[in-house]
This record gives structure tokens, sequence and C-alpha cells, in this order.
């Protein structure tokens, strides 16, 4: 990982007017600085030019996702079921799911209707889209369409990034193999109608396809001036 500027004023006005922050730079230090609106505040741990790439995609082909009743019901019915779990509760539900011996949990996790929800958003850009899943308040796997390494991500970058921050936040983590491919995960805060973060949804980006599968976009500066074009994939318009 190497530090950086932080996304350019004209892109970061363009795409519903996210702050966004390098991660590895303390707040109140970014090298630039562009007025934080509520619709997203992304921090990255990559490179400038690819946290331009999947920022954008993320904002405009993602984070419309997080707002869909299936995924909120889905994640506030867990919160209720999962409110009275202790951390020892929450550890054997995580080493059965590790060592895969609590196939109930599993299969519940695998197999239920939020599943089937983000397996039809994952075939939307299957080439890009490697995985999705979705996790509770207390980092607890709700759906998902690939098999997680484990259960609580409670103890990880994408929980306390997104849901520890609080609505709007969008975590983009550093690259790392996955199967051969160079995957990074994004990370969305999901808020109920109250605004308040009730847990997280995590996508995996193949940044190598996202690259390879790209339009131009252009970004318009304050001043009213063209922006530099920016590497934007993503599924067909109206999907």
């Amino acid at each position: 990982m190497r530090s950086g500027t932080a996304i350019g004023v004209g892109l970061a006005m363009a795409i519903a007017g996210a702050s966004v922050a390098r991660a590895d730079v303390p707040a109140g230090k970014q090298p630039g600085h562009f007025a934080p609106l509520p619709a997203a505040q992304v921090q990255c741990q990559v490179s400038d030019a690819m946290c331009h790439r999947v920022a954008a995609y993320v904002l405009e082909h993602i984070s419309p996702w997080i707002a869909d009743h299936r995924l909120l019901d889905a994640v506030a019915a867990q919160n209720v079921d999962n409110a009275k779990l202790t951390n020892i509760d929450i550890d054997k539900l995580d080493i059965g799911w590790i060592d895969r011996s609590d196939k109930q949990l599993i299969d519940s996790k695998m197999k239920n209707g939020l599943s089937a929800y983000l397996k039809s958003k994952k075939d939307l850009d299957p080439d890009v889209i490697v995985e999705i899943f979705a996790f509770d308040q207390l980092g607890l796997n709700v759906g998902q369409t690939d098999p997680t390494q484990d259960y609580n991500q409670g103890d990880e970058a994408k929980y306390w990034r997104t849901v520890m921050v609080g609505s709007g936040a969008i975590f983009i983590d550093q690259v790392g193999k996955d199967d051969g491919r160079n995957v990074s995960q994004a990370n969305l805060t999901i808020s109920n109608a109250q605004g308040n973060p009730i847990g997280a949804m995590t996508v995996g980006i193949d940044v190598d396809k996202l690259a390879a599968a790209t339009r131009p976009v252009v970004a318009s500066s304050p001043t009213g001036q063209v922006g530099a074009g920016v590497a934007l994939g993503g599924p067909p318009a109206g999907q």
C-alpha cells in the first residue's frame, strides 16, 4: 500500500457528493479537502488510481442496493434474533463455521431469501463481482453469495470502518488474492430509515476485470471545467 492524495474534488462531487479519503492518512491530515456530505464517506487502502475506479463503480452501481427492503429487513430481523448473544456464543458459532462443522448455521446463511437476492445482484456483473455478503450490527453474516472463511466479521476492518463509523461509510480494502484473482473488498454501511447503522455489506471486486471492462466517465470540477476521465465499469444501464 502506498500513500497518496485523496480523490480529486471534481470526481468527489460527481459521485454522489462523496467525501473520499485515504484510510492510511489520519483524519484532519488528508492532502485534499472537499466538504463531506452525508451521501457517502469513502476510505481507501488501495492506490489512488484504483480508489478512483472502485469508488466510482461502487457508488454508481452497488450503493443503491443497501436501500433495498429485502436487505434491510433481513439484517434488522437478525439483529433482533442476535440481540442476546454473548461473546462466548459468537466465538462458538464462528468456530463451527470456520471448521465447517455447523452445517445448519452455514445452510441457514447460504440458502435464505437474502442470499438469493444477493446472488441476483452478483449475476448482473459476474466477471467483476466475485462475492457479496451482508452482516449484522455484531458483524455476523446474514446472507451471502459464496462461502466466507469465517462467520464473524466483527473483529475485522470491514466492520470497524463501516458499522462503527456510521451511515454512509464505504471502506475499500487492500487487494488480496482470491483463487488467483486480484480482489478488493468494498464495504458499505447498511442504515435503517432513521439513519442508524444496522450492519454492512461487502462486495468483492475483481480489480483487473473492472479495469479491463471500463468506459469513460467525465467528472465536472467546481469551476465548471471538465475533469479527467475516470475508468468506470458496471452492469448494463437500467440494471
